[in-house]
């Protein structure tokens, strides 16, 4: 997600690289969520991190 950023210049950027985050994280599933569905928050909760870092969010 790091090297996708370089050069983001617009949310849609920045929502394309998040999208990557999830690639970097191995889920557990347990009574409260599924791995699908926490790797899906990796992704929405890291570009929203990263939006309003940097003043877009």
């Amino acid at each position: 997600a790091e090297e996708a950023l370089t050069g983001a210049g617009d949310a849609a950027d920045v929502k394309r690289a998040a999208g990557r985050a999830a690639e970097g994280t191995r889920p557990s599933r347990d009574t409260s969520a599924s791995p699908e569905y926490r790797a899906h928050l990796a992704r929405v909760l890291t570009g929203r991190a990263v939006l309003a870092a940097a003043g877009m969010g």
